[in-house]
């Protein structure tokens, strides 16, 4: 506790720049040995070198360190959204597009929608190849720390700048 209010952070800032609930950080701080080691030590971290301290991932450190002090996103979310990205453009969209064995509707993430959605799209190539860039290009926006773009604008203005 010492050490957090030493940096002037209170126990909500701490949390979100460990990446942990507000609960388990209060937890923490009146027992470290109540959390499990993991947490404990992304607590630890955060404490001793700040928000990407101890990360081994020069990519997960950057997103840290660009969402570290965003009211919009915890730098776990940021990263949560930008894998999820990175995984459907390369996991399943860009193998459907080169070779389309099933039905859109059965790949993620369209597999997820009503099918009234994708019935103007049906089994459009082009489109989907859209769609995968525009996933790549979201999930490199968050990586560095830029709030989603709409349509063709890329916004340079952080989140963490955005009135809310």
């Amino acid at each position: 506790m010492k050490q957090r209010v030493a940096k002037g952070l209170t126990q909500t800032e701490a949390a979100r720049r460990a990446s942990v609930s507000l609960a388990t950080w209060r937890r923490w701080e009146a027992d470290p040995s109540s959390v499990r080691e993991k947490t404990a030590s992304k607590c630890e971290q955060m404490l001793v070198g700040g928000v990407a301290a101890g990360m081994g991932d020069a990519a997960l450190r950057g997103v840290l360190t660009a969402w570290g002090d965003s009211p919009r996103l915890t730098p776990r979310q940021a990263w949560a959204l930008s894998a999820t990205l990175g995984t459907w453009s390369d996991l399943y969209l860009k193998p459907w597009i080169a070779e389309p064995r099933d039905p859109l509707h059965d790949v993620s993430p369209f597999c997820q929608f009503d099918l009234r959605v994708l019935v103007l799209v049906g089994e459009n190539r082009a489109w989907v190849e859209g769609v995968r860039r525009r996933c790549d290009v979201l999930a490199e926006e968050i990586e560095q720390g830029f709030c989603p773009s709409t349509g063709r604008v890329r916004s340079s203005t952080k989140c963490s700048s955005l009135p809310r």
